[in-house]
């Protein structure tokens, strides 16, 4: 991640971002420490709170649908 440059400043934005946007926390010294912009969207999509309820409730439209 440090290859793309930005400072203490930017780490402490984007992790509100994810905090508001995803539902999703993550503690600032964890996001300089992924390898690739890649690597920090799959972690925060794992964490994130709002995929887990899509998740969930598309199992139980699913199940309902074959019941």
């Amino acid at each position: 991640m440090s290859a793309y440059g930005g400072d203490s400043l930017t780490v402490v934005e984007l992790r509100n971002w994810f905090l508001k946007t995803l539902n999703a926390s993550i503690g600032v010294m964890e996001i300089p420490s992924r390898k690739s912009l890649e690597a920090l969207a799959q972690e925060m999509v794992g964490r994130s709170r709002l995929v887990a309820l899509a998740t969930e409730r598309a199992s139980v439209e699913e199940s309902e649908e074959a019941a």
